[in-house]
């Protein structure tokens, strides 16, 4: 089975803008060491995200368990992170047990302050990710010039002007839907209680394709939501990437 990304939560400690995860209505969770263990000897890909609707280093054992399960399985991860949680003593110990790459949303100056005493080691190892709103000029220069400093210590950096900060402004496809790569190349997200998912989309589980407790295999298939996706499988449509 592909899979794209795990939900080894969905608590957070953010509320970001453009986050849906203030209309998510389903219960609060973290995974447990058993479904990470079946995950492991389920996923035919050679690398997942550790990432949804949540932040995984609210759980730092259950991560670095997950991280450990499936490397012992030939399955390496990446990690998506706000950063509120990271420091030297953590990258040391994801990066120890085989984590390959964090992605590091950054939000606020908690995202990045322990920035300056990552080892330089890992600093390579780490993307961070300013997303801005693309019509606040004043915004992205200051940004700009954070992610310069940044590149200039090591990290690697990017900025995306996000189309839609939240708002829920959808386009119109009724006659047409996204490019999608997650139909396309057949992946699915698992949930923190195992439930899958067909796509990022999915904040709520309102379109399920079982659970991985339960079920071998799936393909995944066009849904209603497709019609009316932000297109998160889709970045011409997501965010527009911007030269630092």
């Amino acid at each position: 089975m592909l899979i794209y990304q795990i939900e080894i939560t969905n608590n957070c400690n953010f509320k970001c803008s453009y986050c849906p995860r203030q209309f998510m209505t389903r219960p609060l969770g973290v995974m447990s060491t058993e479904t990470i263990d079946i995950l492991a000897k389920k996923i035919e890909n050679k690398v997942v995200r550790l990432h949804h609707y949540g932040e995984s280093l609210l759980f730092l054992d259950r991560t670095l368990y997950a991280i450990d399960s499936f490397k012992r399985n030939g399955i390496d991860t990446i990690l998506n992170t706000n950063g509120y949680f990271l420091d030297n003593d953590k990258a040391q110990s994801l990066f120890g047990l085989g984590l390959q790459k964090i992605f590091l949303s950054y939000h606020n100056e908690k995202s990045l302050e322990f920035i300056n005493e990552i080892d330089k080691e890992y600093r390579s190892r780490i993307n961070i990710l300013k997303i801005c709103d693309g019509s606040d000029s004043n915004e992205f220069e200051k940004e700009r010039m954070t992610m310069l400093k940044l590149k200039s210590l090591g990290y690697n950096t990017e900025i995306k002007n996000l189309r839609d900060l939240g708002q829920i402004k959808k386009l119109d496809f009724q006659m047409f839907h996204p490019d999608c790569s997650f139909i396309k190349n057949n992946e699915v997200v698992i949930l923190w209680d195992g439930t899958i998912v067909p796509c990022c989309e999915c904040f709520d589980n309102n379109f399920t394709l079982g659970n991985i407790n339960e079920t071998k295999a799936v393909e995944n298939k066009f849904f209603e939501m497709c019609r009316t996706c932000n297109g998160y499988g889709n970045d011409e449509i997501e965010t527009e990437r911007a030269e630092i």
